[in-house]
C-alpha cells in the first residue's frame, strides 16, 4: 500500500481501502523522504490509515520559458512555444530578449549558477539579467537571454546552468535563432521607350477601321 502526492504539512494522515490482513504502508513524495510503518492490522471493514512525518531532503527544479511552459532538461529542439527558438533578428542592431523562469518545488532551497551558452553560435546569446539563488521551496526566479546574431542565416546554441537537483544537474537546453540583414533583392524590369506599360514591346498595328474591326 502507498501514496505519492507531496504533503502541504510536516504530518499527514492516509487512508487507503483494502482486504482485512497486515500490511507494511509506506507514503514518498518528491523532494521528501519516505515515511514507513510496518504490521499495519486492518479489520474488518477494510478501512487502513495511518500518519506519517515526511522530511524534505532535496530542491526540485522546473524551467518554464514563454510564461509557463515547461522545458525538460536536455531539450534538444527549440520551440517557439516555449520560447527557446528566438524567432528572426537583424544582424545590424537587431535584439530579441526571451525570459526564463526557474521555480523550486521541493522542499529545501534550490541554489542556482549563472547561466552560460556554448555551441556553434554562443556568442550570439548573452545572459543579460540573471537568477537569483537560492531559491526558497515553492519560490521562483528569472533570467533573460538577448539574441543578437553576428550573421545571417540559423544560429543555434546550449543554454546550461548548475543547480542542486539530485537529477537534474546541470539543466540544459537548446536555443536557436535565425539573423537576417534586413534586405531584399527584387527583379527589375526594363521598360522600352515606347510608351508602352510592360516589359513586353507590343508591336504597332497599321490599318483602317471599318464597322468597328480592324484591318
Amino acid at each position: 500500500m502507498a501514496a505519492s502526492s507531496a504533503p502541504p504539512a510536516p504530518r499527514e494522515t492516509y487512508s487507503a481501502i483494502v482486504d482485512p490482513g497486515t500490511y507494511n504502508a509506506s507514503v514518498t513524495a518528491i523532494g521528501y523522504d519516505t515515511a514507513s510503518t510496518t504490521g499495519l492490522v486492518v479489520a474488518n471493514g477494510g478501512n487502513a490509515t495511518f500518519s506519517a512525518c515526511l522530511n524534505g531532503v532535496a530542491p526540485e527544479i522546473t524551467v518554464a520559458g514563454n510564461g509557463t511552459i515547461d522545458i525538460v532538461d536536455g531539450d534538444t529542439t527549440p520551440s517557439v512555444a516555449d520560447g527557446t527558438d528566438f524567432g528572426i533578428a537583424n544582424i545590424t542592431g537587431g535584439t530579441v530578449v526571451h525570459t526564463f523562469t526557474i521555480q523550486n518545488i521541493g522542499a529545501v532551497n534550490l541554489t542556482v549558477g549563472l547561466p552560460t551558452t556554448s555551441g556553434p553560435n554562443a556568442g550570439d546569446f548573452n545572459v543579460t539579467m540573471a537568477p537569483s539563488s537560492p531559491v526558497a521551496p515553492g519560490g521562483s526566479t528569472t533570467f533573460q537571454v538577448t539574441f543578437d546574431p553576428s550573421a545571417s542565416g540559423p544560429r543555434t546554441a546550449t543554454l546550461t546552468f548548475s543547480n542542486n537537483d539530485p537529477d537534474e544537474n546541470p539543466f540544459d537546453f537548446s536555443i536557436a535563432g535565425t539573423g537576417t540583414n534586413g534586405s531584399a533583392t527584387c527583379p527589375q524590369v526594363v521598360l522600352p521607350n515606347d510608351n508602352s506599360t510592360s516589359g513586353t514591346r507590343v508591336p504597332r498595328r497599321r490599318g483602317t477601321a471599318s464597322n468597328g474591326r480592324f484591318t
